[in-house]
C-alpha cells in the first residue's frame, strides 16, 4: 500500500509528494532532503491494521518535519519514493508510475533465496502475496522482519532490571507480556530462555551468525570438555556480570532510535549491502542520537570477545588460558591489548576472525569521539576525521547506519552464545 503524503518544505516552499510505502512498525518516520534547498522535510505517523478490514490500516499523522501539509500537489511538486523499511534503488526514487515498493522487495526476496537466508518455497510465497495484493506487513514478515521487536525490548529491559534488583512478583507480572511468552514451551520460559529467544528473533533469518559461533564452542566442548568448563567457570566469575551490564546498555541505546536502524535492518540481515547511487535522499532522522553508536558497539565487541579467544586456545589444544605467544597471560591481554589487537589471537579461525572483519577502527574513533558530522552540502553524507585532526573523510549515512545495524546483530550473537555457556 502506498501513501501519498503532499508536503510544502518550510525553508524554501518547495512542493514534495512522498510516495510512501507502509512498514510493519506501528511509528513510522520518513525523513528525506529536499530537492531544492536540501534541508531535511518529512513526516511522523502511526498506523494500526483494522481489525475489521485486513490491509486497510488506519494511518494518524502524528508531525510534520520541517514541512507543512498540502491537500493537493500541483504540476510544480517532486514526487519522491520512499519506504521506513526499505531502500530505492535511485532510479525508483522520482519514477511516478512504478510500483518501487513491490520491485524492492522482489530485489531483497530474490537475494535472500540466492543467498540461503531462508527457504525457496516460504520466500517465493512472500513474493506472491507482495505483487497480487500487498498488505502493510507483507513485506517485513515475508524476509524475516519482526513487527513486535521494539515492543518486546522494552518488556524485556524492564524485566531485566527487575530481575537484578530481586523483584520477582513484579518481575513474573511484566515478562507474560512478551510475545512468544506462550509459545515457548512451559519448562523455557527462564529469562535466559526469552532472552534468546528474542535475540534470535531479531537476527533472524541470519542465524548462521551464532550458528558459526555455537560450532566452535561445542568443537571446544568436545575435544576438551575440562578446559571448557574452565572457560566457562572464568566467564561467570570475570565476565558475565560486567557483560550483561554492557548488553542491557547498549541495546537499551540501539532501541531507543530503532526508528533510524529499522530502515536498513531488512537489508542488514540478509548481507545486502545498498550499492552506490541508491536513495541519496535517504538523510538522518536525528543523527545526534545515533553518531556514538558505532564507537560504543565497537568497545563492547572487541571487549566482549575475550570468551571466543579462550574458546579458541581449548581448539587449538592449548589450556584455555595459554595463548599462541607464551608470553600472553588473560591478565596482559586484558590490560595491554588494545581494542583493535584484542580480536589478533582469532586470526587463526575462520569462524572467529570472520566474526570481527567488519569492525572499522576509523569508524570507531570518529565514532566515540564525536567527530562526524553531517555534510551541510548534501544531508545523506557524512563528514569525519577518524583521528580528529586527520584527512577529512566522507561515508554515506545508509552505509553508517549499515555499519550499526551489523554491530547489533554482532551483538546478539555474542550475547546468544553466552547464554549458551551458561547452560552448559
Amino acid at each position: 500500500m502506498t501513501q501519498r503524503i503532499n508536503l510544502v518544505c518550510n525553508t524554501c516552499e518547495h512542493g514534495i509528494t512522498l510516495r510512501s510505502g507502509l512498514g510493519a512498525q506501528e511509528r513510522q518516520i520518513i525523513a528525506v532532503q529536499c530537492p531544492n534547498c536540501k534541508e531535511k522535510v518529512g513526516v511522523i505517523f502511526t498506523i494500526k491494521e483494522s481489525e475489521e478490514k485486513l490491509g486497510s490500516p488506519t494511518i494518524n499523522l502524528e508531525k510534520c518535519i520541517n514541512s507543512e501539509l498540502r491537500d493537493k500537489e500541483d504540476d510544480n511538486f517532486t514526487a519522491i519514493n520512499v519506504h521506513p523499511e526499505l531502500i530505492y534503488p535511485k532510479e525508483m526514487i522520482y519514477e511516478k508510475l512504478l510500483l518501487s515498493e513491490g520491485m524492492a522487495s522482489r530485489a531483497l526476496s530474490e537475494h535472500a533465496i540466492e543467498n540461503g537466508f531462508f527457504d525457496e518455497r516460504k520466500a517465493r510465497g512472500a513474493m506472491n502475496d507482495i505483487f497480487p495484493g500487498l498488505n502493510i506487513t507483507s513485506i517485513f514478515h515475508g524476509l524475516g522482519g519482526d513487527a513486535n521487536l521494539l515492543k518486546d525490548w522494552d518488556i524485556i529491559q524492564r524485566c531485566w532490571r527487575l530481575k537484578n534488583n530481586d523483584k520477582e512478583d513484579i518481575y513474573n507480572k511484566e515478562v507474560i507480556k512478551y510475545t512468544n511468552y506462550k509459545s515457548l514451551h512451559k519448562n523455557s520460559r527462564t529469562f535466559n530462555d526469552i532472552l534468546f529467544d528474542f535475540f534470535y528473533r531479531f537476527i533472524n533469518p541470519n542465524i548462521k551468525l551464532y550458528n558459526k559461533l555455537e560450532d566452535e564452542f561445542e568443537k571446544a566442548r568436545k575435544f576438551n570438555t575440562q578446559e571448557f568448563l574452565k572457560v566457562q567457570k572464568c566467564y561467570l566469575e570475570d565476565l558475565h556480570t560486567i557483560n550483561w551490564k554492557n548488553y542491557l546498555k547498549i541495546f537499551n541505546e540501539y532501541f531507543k532510535n530503532f526508528d533510524e536502524y529499522n530502515r536498513l535492518l531488512l537489508n542488514t540481515k540478509i548481507e545486502l549491502h545498498p550499492a552506490d547511487g541508491v536513495e541519496s535522499v535517504f538523510c538522518p532522522i536525528n543523527f545526534d542520537n545515533v553518531d556514538m553508536f558505532y564507537g560504543n558497539a565497537y568497545e563492547n565487541i572487541t571487549s566482549h570477545i575475550e570468551l571466543l579467544v579462550l574458546i579458541n586456545n581449548v581448539i587449538e589444544g592449548r589450556d584455555y588460558d595459554k595463548f599462541l605467544d607464551s608470553s600472553v597471560t588473560i591478565n596482559k591481554y586484558r590490560k595491554k591489548f588494545t581494542k583493535e589487537s584484542k580480536k589478533g589471537p582469532l586470526k587463526s579461525n575462520n569462524s572467529f576472525n570472520n566474526f570481527t572483519l567488519h569492525l572499522d577502527s576509523k569508524i570507531r574513533n570518529a565514532s566515540h569521539h564525536r567527530w562526524f558530522y553531517v555534510d551541510d552540502s548534501n544531508p545523506e553524507r557524512l563528514m569525519y576525521k577518524s583521528g580528529g585532526t586527520g584527512a577529512l573523510n566522507y561515508i554515506t549515512y545508509i552505509d553508517y547506519i549499515y555499519k550499526c545495524n551489523q554491530m547489533a546483530l554482532s551483538l546478539a550473537s555474542l550475547i546468544m552464545i553466552e547464554i549458551y555457556l551458561m547452560e552448559q
